[in-house]
């Protein structure tokens, strides 16, 4: 019975540290559009860059400009309801 406990500092920066030893690029910049099609993801940032992945994380807080973008459920609910 019982549990443990994890900062999320200690959790974020575990998986961040995980991903650059399995070869993953991390890019530092704001999202500004994003794309699926054809399985693939289309990126464009903050600087005008584009990024073309399979497989994107993302970090970013509930209700993110791209939440909306996405159409996620949630974004439709009231915050106090």
């Amino acid at each position: 019975m019982g549990g443990f406990g994890i900062s999320r500092f200690k959790l974020d920066n575990y998986l961040y540290e995980k991903a650059i030893e399995s070869g993953c690029q991390i890019i530092h910049q704001q999202v500004n559009e994003i794309d699926f099609s054809d399985n693939f993801f289309t990126i464009q940032t903050e600087n005008n860059e584009i990024f073309q992945a399979k497989v994107v994380f993302g970090a970013f807080g509930k209700r993110s400009n791209l939440d909306v973008k996405l159409q996620r459920n949630f974004i439709q609910k009231n915050l106090l309801g």
